[in-house]
Formats: structure tokens, sequence, C-alpha cells
């Protein structure tokens, strides 16, 4: 398996699936699993969908731990949606997912929480938060939230950062690397600071690792979705959030309940990548003033060098481009207390 192993690392995966198909009928029958697995990632990198299916189906059905294979499980579902099959496939794939969680023990679940006297909790899991497309629709949850309302926390399962890790970890209210710990320990950790919602943003990606943290039900609502486009069959994920465009009639294909939201996948960029149609509310450091953006100054170059926005009353303010980041219609300012008062005059 070595050589398979080096093969694939020097990006030569039809060697490495020659070599691990001479090995397969010779191999111990404790170590078939791993040799279905690589097997799965040579005809990944060699964009056979068929393939990558079969090994990691193949991998769940020959391994004995319980947790790796569900993580071969979750490969095999997600490469599942690569193939033209019906969704009545892919919803008994997602119930079979469910069957391999009959032993974990459900343990965490939290008491009522009284909503009146305390801010809500919401922890969000990722497989990581490094800047990606799915990152760029859940960016706003973790930085635009009302912190009077909201305590929000990020839970990585990778210790990968990159410059949109930073700002994730600069806006949240607590940002932990989780790589080096057990699922059941991480489970722990979200349910010892109290979290009432757990907001999966995995799914069936990168093996599934979210819901194996999720199954433990930490928190007391559970909602997955953004990062995951399907179904999680998990029994412990109470909702999908979604919108009208990506449900699309196939609510009967989804063991959640399903959160349906106006725009929750809505998208649309403008001018150039760092501006983004999601709203129509300008948020301030120290709060939120309701109005309209009414002009944006774009230079040359595609940056923004200023905005002017009309509040409910309708006084114009205009917002020099050192102050603002736009998100389309969005506009997060960072202000002084003059400023802002002089904008709510």
């Amino acid at each position: 398996m070595d050589l398979a192993k080096k093969f694939l690392a020097e990006n030569l995966p039809d060697k490495a699936l020659e070599r691990l198909k001479k090995i397969l009928p010779t191999v111990n029958p404790s170590d078939e699993w791993k040799v279905h697995e690589l097997i799965g990632a040579a005809f990944h990198d060699l964009c056979d969908a068929e393939g990558a299916v079969q090994a990691s189906l193949n991998a769940a059905k020959t391994d004995v731990i319980l947790r790796t294979q569900r993580r071969h499980f979750s490969n095999y579902i997600f490469a599942l949606h690569y193939l033209n099959v019906d969704a009545e496939i892919l919803f008994d794939a997602a119930k079979i997912y469910n069957s391999l969680y009959r032993d974990a023990e459900q343990n965490y679940s939290l008491l009522t929480t009284d909503y009146s006297l305390k801010t809500i909790n919401v922890a969000f899991v990722a497989p990581h938060f490094l800047d990606s497309s799915s990152a760029r629709f859940y960016e706003p949850l973790l930085t635009l939230y009302d912190r009077e309302k909201f305590f929000v926390t990020a839970w990585s399962l990778s210790n990968d950062e990159d410059d949109f890790t930073k700002k994730i970890r600069r806006s949240v209210d607590g940002y932990f690397d989780v790589s080096e710990i057990s699922f059941e320990e991480t489970a722990q950790k979200i349910h010892d600071i109290g979290a009432d919602i757990l907001f999966d943003l995995g799914g069936h990606t990168e093996g599934g690792a979210t819901l194996q943290i999720a199954a433990y039900k930490p928190a007391r609502v559970q909602i997955s979705g953004i990062g995951y486009f399907d179904t999680t069959g998990l029994d412990a994920i109470d909702f999908y959030l979604t919108d009208k465009f990506l449900i699309d009639g196939s609510e009967n294909f989804f063991t959640e309940n399903i959160l349906t939201l106006d725009e929750a996948g809505d998208y649309e960029t403008l001018l150039d990548e760092n501006i983004r149609i999601i709203g129509t509310k300008v948020f301030t450091k120290s709060g939120v003033i309701q109005g309209k953006v009414t002009e944006i100054s774009v230079a040359e170059d595609g940056k923004i060098e200023m905005c002017e926005i009309t509040d409910n009353t309708g006084a114009v303010g205009e917002i020099p481009s050192d102050k603002i980041s736009i998100f389309g219609k969005l506009v997060t300012v960072i202000e002084t207390e003059a400023e802002k008062k002089n904008l709510a005059q």
C-alpha cells in the first residue's frame, strides 16, 4: 500500500490503481477497507465517479470500525451525487447512514432555556473555516449577527488557516480548533459552553466528520445547510436550512424539517468579488441603521470610493471608503460614535 500512496502523492493515480488492484486479493481481511479507500482516492483523481462510488461502498462494507465506516459511507453518499441517480436512491442511502448511529449515545441534550433572560448560544461546526464557495454564504452569519441577542462560536475540525479563517476568528465570540480531539470530546465541549443551537456546515463533505459530532446531540436544536446541499439522513439533525430554489419540491426526500427562507442561497456578484447582494440593512459596529443604499461610487480598479445611504427618516448619510465593507446592499460600517451621530442626523 505504501507504493500506491507514493503514486497518489506524485499525482499518478493510474499507477496507484494498478498497484492496488494487484494487492487487493492478497491483503489481510482486516486491512481490505484501507485498499478500497485508496482505490476510491485513485478513482477520484481519475475523475471516475462510478469507480469512486463503488470503492467507497466497498470500504464501508469491509471496515469493522464504526467511526471510519461512517466516514466511508459519507464519502459514498457524497460521490453518489455525481451520478444521475434517482432521489429515492439518495434518500435510502441517507437512511442507511443513520442506522450506523444505532449505538451512539445522544446524552447531551439541554434543559429548557428561557430565551427572555439570555442570548441565544449558536455553535457553528465545520470541517474548516477556509475561504470557499460555501464560506461566501455563511460568512454574514458569523460576522454580522446581533451581539445583544446571539453568542456565536465556531468549531473547526482542521488547524489550517487562511485570511478568511482569521476574519472569522476575530468576528465570533469564540473560535475552537478541535482537530486534535475526538468527536465525543468536541460534542461535550459544545454542550459545556451552553450551546442552544448547533449549525452543521459540513454534512457529508469531508467524510461527514461534523455529523459524527452532531450525533451526540450537544445542542437542543440542530440545523444543517449551506455547506451541504442534501439531507443528512441523521435523526440528530432537526432542521435543514434552504430556500425555494434549492429545495425545489424535494421536501419529501429530507429526514429533517425544512426551514425555508426567502433568499437563503441568493448570491449575486456585483462589480468585484467583494460586493455581494444579500440584504438591505446598514450594519454599524455599535448597532444597526435601517436604511437603503442609494449610491455607490466605484473607482476604475473596482474598489469602493464612497457609499451613500438613506435612513428610515429620509436623511442621507455618506460613508467614506475607509469606513465601509460592502456586501451589495448590506454595508458593514466601522465608524466612530461621532460619525454615527452625524449619519443619524
